[in-house]
Formats: C-alpha cells, sequence, structure tokens
C-alpha cells in the first residue's frame, strides 16, 4: 500500500481548522489528520487467480470559506484486469467538516459521515462490445 499526503493550496489560502477523522485501511482503523487543502492518496494492488485487482482513494480537504464550513470530497475507485479487460468502479463522496465523527460504530467510534454524490462504471469488454 502506498500513501501520500500533499498539499493543494498554498500556506496563505489555508486558514482554519485541521480535519482529524478515522479511516479503515488493511482492515483496521487510522487516525487521519489533514491541514486545510492537504490531501491523502492510497493505493493497493494485490494478484488474484484471474489478473490482478486494486483501490485507490484520495481524501480532500477544502477549508471553511467564511460562508460555508469545511468539507472533504472522496474519490474511490475499485477494479481490476481478468481474460474480459479492464472493469473499474469510481464513486465520489463527500462530508461536512461538522459531520466528520457522526457515524457510530458498535463500538461508539465517531466516523465520517460519507455522502456518495456520484458513481460510474467503465467495462472495458462491454465498451469493445458497443454497450
Amino acid at each position: 500500500m502506498t500513501i501520500q499526503t500533499r498539499n493543494y493550496l498554498p500556506d496563505t489560502m489555508r486558514p482554519g481548522l485541521n480535519a482529524r477523522f478515522w479511516l479503515d485501511l488493511n482492515g483496521g482503523p487510522v487516525k487521519v489528520t489533514l491541514r486545510p487543502g492537504q490531501y491523502i492518496e492510497y493505493h493497493l494492488s494485490e494478484p488474484d487467480e484471474e489478473g490482478y485487482r486494486f483501490h485507490t482513494e484520495r481524501i480532500s480537504y477544502e477549508p471553511a470559506n467564511g460562508v460555508s464550513e469545511g468539507y472533504l470530497w472522496r474519490v474511490r475507485t475499485v477494479g481490476g484486469r481478468d481474460c474480459d479487460g479492464l472493469i473499474e468502479n469510481t464513486t465520489e463522496m463527500g462530508c461536512p467538516y461538522s459531520q466528520l465523527h457522526s457515524f457510530k460504530d458498535l463500538q461508539g467510534m465517531g466516523w465520517p459521515n460519507w455522502k456518495d454524490l456520484s458513481s460510474s462504471v467503465y467495462d472495458e469488454f462491454a465498451q469493445s462490445a458497443g454497450y
């Protein structure tokens, strides 16, 4: 698994609070802190019985701007390749800063309350067949 964090806004455009929240990585909870204007990206790829599968996510933190509260954007792509070609499922999600801990699990831990915003599927075999 590869994990990277980077800033996408200059320091002068990143006022506000840090976003601290939990992610489930490799089967366990990991505490993540993003400064305003920062993102985290991680990738996992492994072989399977017919080819390989992968999982990629990018979470970015857009700071509050005086009109609206801060917001986290999440793009998740899962898929793989086998004898039929490449298939990818991409989902875009969002979570307002105020809901970073509003989803409680059975142990009482607060997780981000992600809402699906859009999704798409790419199927190489279906596309080549004209679907």
